[in-house]
Protein backbone atom coordinates (compact mmCIF):
# COMPACT_ATOMS: atom_id res chain seq x y z
CA UNK A 1 0.00 0.00 0.00
CA UNK A 2 1.64 3.34 -0.75
CA UNK A 3 1.61 6.19 1.19
CA UNK A 4 -1.22 8.22 -0.77
CA UNK A 5 -3.62 4.35 -0.59
CA UNK A 6 -2.88 4.69 3.38
CA UNK A 7 -3.58 8.50 3.82
CA UNK A 8 -6.74 7.71 2.01
CA UNK A 9 -7.74 4.99 4.18
CA UNK A 10 -7.07 6.61 7.20
CA UNK A 11 -9.06 9.99 6.34
CA UNK A 12 -12.27 7.20 4.85
CA UNK A 13 -11.84 4.73 8.44
CA UNK A 14 -11.95 8.42 10.28
CA UNK A 15 -15.20 9.40 8.55
CA UNK A 16 -14.12 11.09 5.15
CA UNK A 17 -15.56 11.15 1.86
CA UNK A 18 -12.54 12.22 -0.93
CA UNK A 19 -13.39 12.92 -4.33
CA UNK A 20 -10.99 14.67 -7.42
CA UNK A 21 -11.99 17.58 -8.78
CA UNK A 22 -9.49 18.04 -11.46
CA UNK A 23 -7.32 20.12 -9.67
CA UNK A 24 -8.05 19.93 -6.02
CA UNK A 25 -9.42 17.54 -3.88
CA UNK A 26 -13.07 18.11 -2.15
CA UNK A 27 -13.50 16.45 1.61
CA UNK A 28 -16.88 15.89 2.89
CA UNK A 29 -17.30 16.95 5.85
CA UNK A 30 -14.79 20.21 5.36
CA UNK A 31 -16.22 21.37 8.73
CA UNK A 32 -14.37 18.39 10.76
CA UNK A 33 -10.80 18.50 8.92
CA UNK A 34 -8.06 19.93 11.62
CA UNK A 35 -5.23 22.57 10.56
CA UNK A 36 -3.07 18.99 10.67
CA UNK A 37 -5.45 17.08 8.46
CA UNK A 38 -5.65 19.99 6.46
CA UNK A 39 -1.53 20.23 5.99
CA UNK A 40 -1.41 16.30 5.28
CA UNK A 41 -3.57 16.91 2.58
CA UNK A 42 -1.75 19.99 0.86
CA UNK A 43 1.78 18.37 1.30
CA UNK A 44 0.37 15.13 -0.75
CA UNK A 45 -2.25 16.47 -3.05
CA UNK A 46 -0.37 15.37 -6.30
CA UNK A 47 -0.08 11.56 -4.88
CA UNK A 48 -3.97 11.55 -3.71
CA UNK A 49 -5.15 12.65 -6.51
CA UNK A 50 -3.31 9.72 -8.55
CA UNK A 51 -4.62 7.59 -5.66
CA UNK A 52 -8.14 9.20 -6.34
CA UNK A 53 -8.25 8.97 -9.65
CA UNK A 54 -6.78 5.43 -10.14
CA UNK A 55 -9.64 4.44 -7.01
CA UNK A 56 -12.34 5.71 -9.23
CA UNK A 57 -11.32 4.16 -12.41
CA UNK A 58 -10.45 0.97 -10.83
CA UNK A 59 -14.49 1.32 -9.33
CA UNK A 60 -15.82 2.12 -13.31
CA UNK A 61 -13.90 -0.48 -14.45
CA UNK A 62 -15.09 -3.23 -12.04
CA UNK A 63 -18.78 -1.72 -12.55
CA UNK A 64 -18.39 -2.16 -16.63
CA UNK A 65 -16.61 -5.72 -16.65
CA UNK A 66 -17.63 -6.86 -12.83
CA UNK A 67 -16.15 -10.41 -14.00
CA UNK A 68 -12.71 -9.25 -15.18
CA UNK A 69 -9.03 -9.94 -13.57
CA UNK A 70 -7.68 -6.01 -12.15
CA UNK A 71 -3.93 -6.33 -13.00
CA UNK A 72 -2.68 -2.87 -12.13
CA UNK A 73 -3.21 0.91 -12.09
CA UNK A 74 -0.90 3.38 -14.04
CA UNK A 75 -1.14 6.82 -14.71
CA UNK A 76 -0.85 7.41 -18.40
CA UNK A 77 -0.84 11.03 -19.84
CA UNK A 78 -2.06 12.59 -16.63
CA UNK A 79 -5.20 10.21 -16.20
CA UNK A 80 -5.26 6.51 -14.46
CA UNK A 81 -5.15 3.64 -16.65
CA UNK A 82 -6.54 0.27 -15.41
CA UNK A 83 -5.22 -2.80 -16.87
CA UNK A 84 -7.37 -5.83 -16.43
CA UNK A 85 -7.56 -9.37 -18.24
CA UNK A 86 -11.03 -10.52 -19.74
CA UNK A 87 -13.07 -13.05 -17.75
CA UNK A 88 -13.02 -16.69 -19.36
CA UNK A 89 -16.15 -16.16 -20.40
CA UNK A 90 -17.78 -14.35 -22.63
CA UNK A 91 -19.52 -11.14 -21.40
CA UNK A 92 -22.81 -10.77 -22.42
CA UNK A 93 -23.79 -9.03 -25.96
CA UNK A 94 -23.90 -5.01 -24.75
CA UNK A 95 -25.19 -1.83 -26.35
CA UNK A 96 -22.74 -0.04 -28.87
CA UNK A 97 -20.29 2.04 -26.93
CA UNK A 98 -21.45 5.59 -27.68
CA UNK A 99 -17.60 6.54 -28.21
CA UNK A 100 -17.00 4.38 -31.35
CA UNK A 101 -19.97 6.87 -33.24
CA UNK A 102 -18.06 7.46 -36.74
CA UNK A 103 -20.61 10.54 -36.79
CA UNK A 104 -18.99 12.72 -34.34
CA UNK A 105 -16.13 14.94 -35.53
CA UNK A 106 -12.60 14.32 -35.07
CA UNK A 107 -11.32 17.23 -33.53
CA UNK A 108 -14.48 16.77 -31.21
CA UNK A 109 -13.48 13.39 -30.40
CA UNK A 110 -9.92 14.71 -29.68
CA UNK A 111 -11.70 17.64 -27.20
CA UNK A 112 -14.02 14.62 -25.37
CA UNK A 113 -10.98 12.08 -25.36
CA UNK A 114 -9.18 15.11 -23.19
CA UNK A 115 -12.07 15.30 -20.62
CA UNK A 116 -13.15 12.03 -20.43
CA UNK A 117 -10.91 10.41 -17.41
CA UNK A 118 -11.74 13.48 -15.23
CA UNK A 119 -15.46 13.36 -16.25
CA UNK A 120 -16.04 9.69 -15.28
CA UNK A 121 -14.10 10.33 -12.26
CA UNK A 122 -16.93 13.21 -11.89
CA UNK A 123 -19.55 10.47 -12.12
CA UNK A 124 -20.56 11.68 -15.84
CA UNK A 125 -22.18 8.68 -17.60
CA UNK A 126 -20.50 7.74 -21.19
CA UNK A 127 -24.10 8.57 -22.61
CA UNK A 128 -24.05 11.83 -21.01
CA UNK A 129 -20.47 12.72 -22.43
CA UNK A 130 -20.23 11.14 -25.84
CA UNK A 131 -24.09 10.81 -27.15
CA UNK A 132 -24.26 12.60 -30.79
CA UNK A 133 -27.84 12.76 -30.84
CA UNK A 134 -29.17 15.89 -30.53
CA UNK A 135 -32.67 15.40 -31.45
CA UNK A 136 -34.50 12.94 -30.49
CA UNK A 137 -33.00 11.73 -27.23
CA UNK A 138 -34.83 9.98 -24.01
CA UNK A 139 -33.58 9.36 -20.79
CA UNK A 140 -32.29 6.04 -21.80
CA UNK A 141 -30.26 8.13 -24.23
CA UNK A 142 -29.52 11.63 -23.22
CA UNK A 143 -28.18 13.86 -25.16
CA UNK A 144 -24.35 14.52 -25.01
CA UNK A 145 -21.82 16.79 -24.73
CA UNK A 146 -20.64 15.48 -28.14
CA UNK A 147 -24.45 16.76 -29.57
CA UNK A 148 -23.30 20.37 -28.61
CA UNK A 149 -19.65 20.73 -28.66
CA UNK A 150 -18.90 22.61 -32.62
CA UNK A 151 -15.46 22.02 -34.69
CA UNK A 152 -13.18 24.93 -32.22
CA UNK A 153 -15.24 24.54 -28.98
CA UNK A 154 -13.20 23.95 -26.13
CA UNK A 155 -14.06 22.17 -22.85
CA UNK A 156 -12.61 25.43 -20.05
CA UNK A 157 -13.45 23.12 -16.82
CA UNK A 158 -15.83 20.12 -15.68
CA UNK A 159 -17.36 19.61 -12.03
CA UNK A 160 -19.55 17.31 -10.23
CA UNK A 161 -22.74 19.56 -12.34
CA UNK A 162 -21.71 20.92 -15.45
CA UNK A 163 -19.00 21.21 -18.78
CA UNK A 164 -17.77 25.07 -18.99
CA UNK A 165 -17.51 25.03 -22.76
CA UNK A 166 -16.20 27.83 -24.66
CA UNK A 167 -17.63 27.99 -28.08
CA UNK A 168 -15.36 28.27 -30.83
CA UNK A 169 -17.75 32.29 -31.21
CA UNK A 170 -16.38 33.24 -27.61
CA UNK A 171 -19.23 32.75 -25.96
CA UNK A 172 -19.56 30.45 -23.43
CA UNK A 173 -21.94 27.51 -22.43
CA UNK A 174 -22.84 25.48 -19.15
CA UNK A 175 -23.71 21.64 -20.13
CA UNK A 176 -25.28 19.91 -17.09
CA UNK A 177 -24.33 16.71 -15.94
CA UNK A 178 -27.45 15.67 -15.77
CA UNK A 179 -29.88 16.60 -18.29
Amino acid sequence: MSDAQALLADFTRRGFKLTPNPSKIGVQPASKLTDADRQVLRANKPALLAALAARDATTQVKTVFPKAQLVGVREVNGAAAVAVEPANEPEPAEAADPRNDPRIDPTIRCEIERWEPQLIALGWALERIWNSEFWPHTAEQPRGLASVLQRGDRIRFADNHHAHIIKCDGSQQRFPKDG
